[in-house]
């Protein structure tokens, strides 16, 4: 296909279709976790309530613990060596998510997303 085809196609796709031709699979905030609770995985996962843990290809510089905004896409194959995992995702883009009344810690206090 030429370099001018590729874009025209898009351009139409966009047109007939909306945002929904490229919607995400994944668009949403969660925390990320070290491993799962329960099981002995040390990798780093995003937790979305009600979705589940996703290992992400890219967490940028965010840690454990960070309540991040992910909006990605979940690969044609995926290998976790976490058996309780959802699945893996390549992030598309990762930033930080503002807390709601939910994302509040046993302590009470909600934590701190800015450095």
């Amino acid at each position: 296909m030429s370099k001018l085809v590729v874009p025209i196609l898009l351009v139409l796709l966009s047109a007939l279709f909306g945002p929904a031709a490229f919607a995400a699979d994944l668009d949403s905030c969660g925390t990320l976790t070290v491993g799962i609770p329960g099981t002995p995985c040390s990798e780093i996962f995003l937790h979305v309530e009600s979705a589940g843990y996703f290992l992400l290809d890219n967490y940028a510089d965010f840690v454990a613990g960070d309540f991040v905004h992910v909006v990605g896409s979940f690969p044609a194959s995926c290998w976790v060596s976490c058996p309780d995992a959802s699945g893996c995702l390549n992030v598309e883009t990762i930033a930080l998510c503002a807390p709601t009344s939910t994302q509040v810690h046993s302590w009470g206090v909600i934590k701190s997303l800015y450095r």
